[in-house]
């Protein structure tokens, strides 16, 4: 499932797939396809949120990456009630 997420009113593209202890994934700088095969693979033994980053996919470009607050993104997703603890992965090219 996509999802839209509001980070410091911009919208953001939101992947979550699978189920289990929720991994928050952070793509490289060449984006992420919400298809990709690393997802999947990840899905098939926890819960991935992935959030694209602005100017990526559907997500909003009005700040560069650089200035974009990745505390923001993991407040977005505890309102979106992702339960604790939040695990996170970062992938590079």
């Amino acid at each position: 499932m996509t999802q839209a997420l509001s980070v410091n009113g911009i919208r953001i593209e939101l992947i979550d797939r699978g189920q289990g202890n929720p991994l928050l994934f952070l793509h490289p700088g060449i984006g992420l396809d919400p298809d990709a095969p690393v997802i999947e693979r990840l899905a098939s033994r926890m819960r991935v949120l992935a959030p694209t980053h602005p100017g990526f996919g559907a997500s909003e470009a009005k700040v560069s990456i650089e200035l974009f607050n990745l505390l923001a993104v993991c407040r977005g997703i505890r309102r979106a009630n992702v339960p604790l603890p939040l695990r996170m992965s970062a992938r590079s090219a």
